[in-house]
């Protein structure tokens, strides 16, 4: 159903123009093609899920916590990785699926350091955050008995934190430290630059070394 976007067409049937739509998907992503995988073996890739979502009206927001996420920004036939993994040489990359991507330009946890690079206009309704770059990996870290609700992906606590929930109860604390601006309203560029810059700190305090860079694409503005 989901290759032949059924599943999409039912989930989102009675979106309107005017409507913001979430396409949240948490699983297993191709290393090579960026594909997204499910439990049943079954797979799409990133342009078949590009053609199912441009058939929803209305903006769509698309958030992928997977390995190898960042293949929705790839280049038009290239299957090397990165020499040096740095989002420089990533910036070079056209975009193939969705919109424009954006960067830090630095290491500042700062909306205003954020570098746009606009990709195919016609597809700007989209608003899409990647867990990791193309050929990075999205870390879970798993415990269990009597520790198991600490279990985590790495990115989804980083937009926790971020937003200022509990990871524990997902109860908001009052405050969000991505709402860098204080205007108390944290808009998906804040989340991204705080994720962009948190994620891999997270890896290490687990013991690992395990770096991941979140990417977004589409208006940063956007609340």
């Amino acid at each position: 159903l989901f290759l032949s976007g059924l599943g999409l067409y039912y989930s989102f049937s009675g979106a309107k123009e005017r409507d913001v739509s979430l396409f949240y998907f948490a699983g297993h992503g191709g290393a090579y093609d960026g594909a997204l995988y499910g439990v049943d073996n079954k797979y799409v890739y990133p342009s078949q899920l590009r053609d199912a979502l441009l058939g929803i009206p209305g903006k769509v927001i698309v958030i992928l916590e997977c390995c190898h996420s960042g293949s929705m920004v790839t280049a038009n036939g290239s299957d090397s990785p990165e020499e040096t993994g740095s989002p420089d040489d990533f910036n070079r990359a056209i975009v193939d699926a969705f919109s424009g991507y954006t960067i830090p330009i630095d290491s500042e946890d700062d909306e205003d350091s954020l570098k746009d690079n606009t990709g195919e206009l016609r597809e700007s309704k989209f608003i899409v955050l990647t867990a990791c770059k193309k050929y990075e990996e999205s870390w879970n870290w798993w415990y269990y008995g009597s520790k198991s609700d600490q279990s985590f992906g790495t990115f989804t606590k980083a937009m926790f934190n971020g937003l200022g929930c509990k990871w524990s109860s997902g109860v908001y604390s009052g405050s969000s430290p991505c709402d860098k601006n204080r205007d108390g309203v944290a808009s998906l560029g804040e989340c991204y630059s705080y994720i962009y810059n948190h994620a891999s700190r997270l890896n290490e305090k687990m013991g690992g070394s395990n770096i991941q860079h979140c990417m977004y694409y589409g208006d940063k503005s956007y609340k």
